[in-house]
């Protein structure tokens, strides 16, 4: 979408953009004003699905009275193109804050208290946000903070919009019981990741390494809550027991509410300042308008000077009376904590718990549920493909004959622009050897774009010792596999574009037609016979990031020296990249092997 008018609007500045849509800057001509809007993009626009995603985050943002929240002035349709008028915040999110490095223990609390205050508010008419995590979290330049992105919350008491569920949240954040076949969704899973935002802003890092998608499923669900303390020294040991009972594994042993963990970590800073009296202070309340009164500036002995009006509230007059909190009925809120059949408890923080017989989250089904995420891993690579090759009606430029003294660099640039108008084809992947962070070792599948984005095929995923063969099937903006219990059952994991943004693979300037685009240093390697197809192979090297993008995860470190890129281009004048082949690391390749270009793939949604 460009810039320019949008009915009443004139849309002024691209501030970013996400698979909810894009937010842009924008002057109101009605109101006279300097507003924020965000347009449900092009691509999504005509799928019901997402429209009704897009409204319900207008309805539930506007339901909500809070001032951590950003209020909503109007939302609809114009042209075609479902928007929400929101207010302007200038500053910036807690993800760019962090990247600077950690938060010092009493600004950490603030905003922490800032965040729970806004999810305690949605919580008390049944909402839950299900994306907590530090890029949803903007601050302005009093360090007042505001909880954004309800795009993807659900009303506890409604009907699902996607019947099984979409595991839509960003993994870094995500509460173990969330991770099953049959996911639990309940406030308890935003405590958990307001937990694990927390321990990043104390120490700078995530709670689990994300090198791994498998590892950090396995991590959420078995490794014991790491201690702040340990990572960051200058951490008051205090925190460790607050995140250890905000991410335990179990919900039952979290804290209640956002509000009583945010109580749990102001009272830690209270601890430790030297002087209590002097850290205990009044946080900022605004009027929908954006107006806002505090007391005189503070500061916390033995801490930097406090950003001004960030302040620290005390525990009676901003932290509400804890209500009652939409629960499964299996929980217990006063008194011994009861066993939650569906989820792990660690009996101990130091040792992982052993597999429960009565539970369906035994060590075996635990890297069954690491499968369920790996293939999202093997998903983006299957998607990559869709831009890897087309068919440009019957034409063909003349190109040169296998073996010939040929162009590399005017070859490759003729490869990327087919590349860019990619309609389907039939796709062979192979792993050798040990490629960081790809799970997937085979694959064999179709793909096309046309008329929807449809794929379907078999996969070989390594699931800790074992290999696991898997069936996939992407229809309707749908991913639907039976890695969770092979030659069985599929389940639905949800909205793809929320997993795997197949239209940012198809994109001509970040998808496989980039990677020939920028392939650097192309030499002309020979020719070869690839399945009865006649190819001039050509040498070259790829940027890291590009690769991961392309992947969908980092296959090697960012700043190694550029991946080792093979490609073999048909010399038939089609200029279809018939093969291409990655050496991210020593002694591990990931190759694909391209065939029947330009069919056409239908599925249907497979029984469950």
């Amino acid at each position: 979408m460009k810039g320019g008018p949008f009915g009443r609007y004139r849309l002024q500045e691209l501030l970013g953009h996400g698979g909810m849509g894009e937010v842009w800057r924008a002057y109101d001509t009605a109101t006279k004003r300097v507003v924020a809007i965000k347009v449900l993009p092009e691509h999504l626009a005509r799928d019901g699905e997402f429209q009704r995603r897009f409204r319900r985050e207008a309805e539930a943002a506007a339901r909500i009275s809070n001032p951590h929240i950003i209020p909503i002035h109007d939302y609809g349709e114009i042209n075609g193109r479902l928007y929400v008028n929101m207010r302007l915040i200038e500053g910036r999110d807690l993800a760019e804050v962090l990247r600077r490095g950690p938060l010092e223990p009493g600004r950490a609390v603030r905003i922490i208290e800032q965040v729970a205050s806004a999810l305690h508010a949605a919580h008390r008419t049944g909402l839950v946000h299900r994306d907590v995590k530090p890029s949803n979290v903007l601050i302005d330049e009093d360090d007042f903070a505001y909880l954004i992105d309800f795009g993807i919350a659900r009303a506890l008491d409604e009907t699902r919009l996607t019947s099984t569920g979409g595991l839509v949240g960003t993994m870094l954040y995500m509460a173990p019981e969330r991770l099953g076949k049959d996911p639990a969704e309940d406030a308890r899973a935003d405590i958990y990741a307001l937990a694990c935002v927390l321990y990043e802003c104390l120490t700078g890092e995530p709670p689990f390494d994300a090198a791994n998608m498998a590892g950090l499923v396995l991590a959420h669900v078995n490794t014991p809550p790491p201690r702040p303390s340990v990572g960051r020294p200058a951490v008051p040991a205090e925190f460790d027991q607050i995140i250890r009972k905000g991410m335990a594994k179990d919900p039952n042993q979290r804290y209640v509410t956002t509000i009583e963990l945010a109580r749990a970590a102001h009272d830690a800073v209270i601890t430790f300042v030297s002087d209590p009296m002097s850290a205990t202070e009044i946080a900022p309340q605004r009027s929908a308008a954006g107006d806002s009164t505090s007391p005189p500036d503070q500061t916390l002995p033995a801490e930097k000077p406090l950003p001004p009006r960030g302040i620290m509230p005390t525990s009676a007059p901003t932290l509400p009376a804890t209500p009652s909190v939409p629960l499964p009925s299996n929980s217990s809120v006063h008194g011994p904590t009861r066993r939650d059949p569906n989820a792990l408890t660690l009996p101990d923080s130091t040792r992982r718990p052993e597999a429960d017989a009565s539970s369906p989250f035994t060590r075996s089904s635990t890297r069954r549920r690491a499968a369920i995420f790996t293939v999202l891993t093997f998903l983006g690579v299957v998607a990559v493909i869709f831009v890897s090759s087309a068919v440009v009606g019957n034409q063909r430029a003349p190109g040169p004959s296998p073996g010939a003294d040929f162009d590399a660099p005017a070859t490759v640039k003729q490869a990327a622009d087919v590349m860019s108008k990619v309609t389907g084809m039939h796709v062979s992947l192979t792993v050798e050897g040990a490629v960081p962070n790809l799970a997937v070792t085979k694959l064999d599948g179709d793909v096309s774009s046309t008329p929807q984005t449809t794929a379907t095929g078999t996969a070989t995923l390594t699931v800790g010792r074992s290999n696991v063969d898997s069936k996939f099937v992407y229809v309707d903006n749908h991913l639907y596999s039976d890695v969770a219990d092979p030659g069985k059952h599929f389940t639905d994991y949800g909205i793809g574009a929320s997993i795997c943004d197949v239209s940012t693979l198809l994109d001509p300037n970040r998808g496989l037609a980039n990677i020939l685009e920028h392939l650097q240093n192309p030499a002309v390697a020979g020719s070869e016979d690839i399945n009865g197809v006649a190819t001039n192979k050509i040498t070259g090297k790829s940027n890291n990031d590009d690769v991961a993008t392309l992947a969908g995860s980092r296959l090697n470190a960012a700043d190694a020296p550029p991946t080792p890129t093979n490609v073999w281009i048909a010399s038939d004048g089609s200029y279809q990249l018939v093969k291409i082949e990655f050496t991210p690391v020593q002694d591990g390749t990931m190759t694909m092997t391209m065939s029947e270009w330009g069919k056409e793939v239908t599925a249907n949604r497979p029984p469950f």
